[in-house]
């Protein structure tokens, strides 16, 4: 049975397994809003529970896998294995469903929420092992120091000394907010998490291009996670 054509161009599945949360929802791209959407604050076992929460994120949603025109995923940076699993996911459904799979970074979500908003926006993740993942953007959300793992200082040196609002967001925010000297500053989202809905916001938006890649910015902390259940090691969901 095919789609119908009331959803053509207008569902998207998220996937967000770049840290200790996995999610799953289902994106509204017409009326740019999250319909259904499940998550988990797990650590780490993405691999067993992602596609169980596809389903359920679906049927919240009203609607089936043929209903969806695109799959957006985070990829990083973040976990090395669960990047791995989400990533994987996103892959093997959009070739099944033969719909576009479009990425999304991780430090982009995070800021995306505060762009506009009068400064610019230093997304900060604590990468642990006395680093930081960090990137600069400004208010309208163009790229003033593209994602890098830094140390703390040299995260809050990326700052222009300028006196402007600046807004901080991410879980190395405290890290590194209390490094920068002067103007105003307003952290946000201790948490690290991005909004599902940024996430959503900019995958609807975002032209397909090249294949969907991990953004890593160093190795891997842990060897891989066992792969999706429901998706064979080619990335094809399995039968």
């Amino acid at each position: 049975m095919s789609r119908d054509p009331s959803y053509d161009n207008r569902y998207c599945l998220l996937l967000d397994t770049a840290a200790a949360r996995s999610a799953a929802a289902v994106y509204d791209m017409q009326a740019m809003q999250i319909v259904s959407c499940v998550d988990s604050l797990i650590g780490k076992g993405h691999a067993e529970l992602l596609l169980d929460q596809v389903a359920e994120a679906l049927a919240g949603a009203g609607i089936v896998m043929r209903d969806l025109s695109r799959i957006g995923v985070t990829v990083g940076p973040g976990s090395f294995t669960g990047l791995r699993v989400g990533i994987s996911a996103a892959r093997g459904l959009a070739l099944a469903l033969d719909i576009e799979a479009v990425g999304v970074g991780t430090l982009e979500a995070l800021a995306f929420p505060w762009l506009r908003q009068g400064g610019p926006v230093l997304a900060v993740q604590d990468a642990r092992r006395g680093e930081v993942f960090a990137a600069l953007y400004d208010a309208a959300g163009g790229v003033m120091a593209p994602a890098a793992a830094l140390s703390p200082p040299a995260a809050a040196s990326l700052v222009p000394q300028d006196g402007r609002l600046l807004h901080i967001t991410g879980s190395g925010a405290e890290l590194v907010g209390p490094l920068i000297a002067g103007g105003f500053k307003q952290l946000h989202d201790y948490e690290g998490f991005p909004q599902v809905a940024a996430i959503g916001a900019i995958a609807a938006t975002r032209q397909p291009g090249e294949p969907v890649r991990p953004l890593y910015l160093r190795g891997a902390d842990a060897k891989p996670q066992a792969p999706v259940a429901g998706i064979s090691r080619t990335g094809l969901p399995s039968a």
